[in-house]
């Protein structure tokens, strides 16, 4: 049985990146949180949230660095811990400019220390 992390189509880079999420639905308090992205990958990435969000809602990721916006969705809600939970996220196709970052090739595996 395959775990989470092996069916994940990109590897994860431990990156702090300033966000802010807003409700891409929302017309009347779109903005939820100024907040950071703990993880990104290509395909999305997991941001720390004190907003309450639900699974599947839309939500548009402006990266305070680069002052690009991109629509994504909630994939996965993490427990809630110290008044904040982590929050998966998912673009709706692969942006890999979208974090600046260059991610390892698929099947890389990290140097060992």
């Amino acid at each position: 049985m395959k775990t989470r992390i092996e069916h994940r189509r990109s590897q994860r880079v431990t990156l702090t990146v300033p966000v802010v999420v807003s409700d891409s639905e929302s017309s009347a308090n779109p903005t939820l949180e100024d907040t950071f992205a703990l993880a990104v990958n290509k395909y999305g990435g997991l941001i720390a949230m004190r907003a309450n969000v639900a699974r599947g809602q839309k939500l548009t990721l402006f990266n305070k660095a680069t002052a690009e916006r991109k629509e994504c969705h909630v994939v996965y809600l993490g427990p809630a811990q110290v008044g904040k939970r982590q929050v998966g996220i998912e673009f709706a196709e692969p942006l890999t400019d979208f974090w600046k970052v260059s991610f390892p090739a698929p099947g890389s595996k990290p140097i060992p220390e």
